[in-house]
């Protein structure tokens, strides 16, 4: 499980973030290791789309609204508008 404060993201950030990520990442999905868990980053409605699930992941942030239920916690826009800067970190210390 994740929890914490160790990771933040703030919405403008976010974007910054999603821009550097889908320059480098061919199919506009980065994979980032946190503990024993991962967090998806998906940039855009095509890469957001070809994701099954959460593919594997605990964490989707998505610069896209997210419709329908997956099964781990989504950060899309719409949530982070309502949310304002989140912190992850991993209870392995």
């Amino acid at each position: 499980m994740l929890t914490g404060t160790s990771l933040s993201f703030r919405q403008p950030a976010l974007s910054s973030f999603t821009q550097r990520c889908a320059a480098f990442t061919p199919d506009r999905v980065t994979r980032v290791s946190l503990g024993d868990n991962q967090i998806i980053q998906v940039s855009g409605e095509t890469a957001l789309a070809a994701l099954q699930g959460c593919g594997g992941a605990a964490i989707l942030i998505a610069n896209v609204d997210v419709t329908g239920s997956r099964p781990c916690d989504v950060y899309d826009l719409d949530r982070l508008r309502n949310t304002g800067a989140i912190a992850v970190r991993s209870d392995d210390g």
